[in-house]
C-alpha cells in the first residue's frame, strides 16, 4: 500500500549487532526477503548508516522489540523516525529511553 500513497523508494536494513545488510535492499511489491542475524540487538549500527547518509532518507522505520541500549547520536540527526514495538509489553517498558529519538508505537 505505501507504493500507492506517493512514496516512491523503500530500503531495507537487517541489523542486530551489527549491519547484516552493506548496502540497502530495495524494497518492490512482492519482494520476499530473507531474514539475516538473530539475537542480541543493537540499534548503533544502523543509526551510525543513517546519520552518515541522512540527506538520503525522509525517514526511518525500525521494526523492533526495543531492547537494546539507545543509539549514540552526536551529530545533528534531522530524519525522521518510526520505532514499531512488537508488544504492548515491550511499549510499556522501553517507550520512555525510544521516545527521545523518535516515535514510539505498537503493531498489533
Amino acid at each position: 500500500n505505501v507504493f500507492d500513497r506517493g512514496i516512491k523508494n523503500i530500503e531495507i536494513f537487517q541489523f542486530d549487532t551489527e549491519l547484516k545488510t552493506q548496502k540497502p535492499l530495495p524494497f518492490k511489491k512482492r519482494t520476499q526477503i530473507m531474514v539475516k542475524g538473530r539475537g542480541g540487538t543493537s540499534f548503533q549500527a544502523l543509526f551510525d548508516y543513517a546519520i552518515k547518509h541522512q540527506k538520503n532518507y525522509d525517514g526511518l522505520i525500525i521494526f523492533t522489540d526495543g531492547f537494546a541500549p539507545k543509539p549514540e547520536i552526536h551529530h545533528r540527526f534531522t530524519t525522521k523516525v518510526l520505532w514499531v514495538l512488537n508488544s504492548k509489553e515491550s511499549y510499556n517498558k522501553v517507550n520512555e529511553v525510544l521516545c527521545k529519538t523518535g516515535f514510539v508505537s505498537v503493531l498489533a
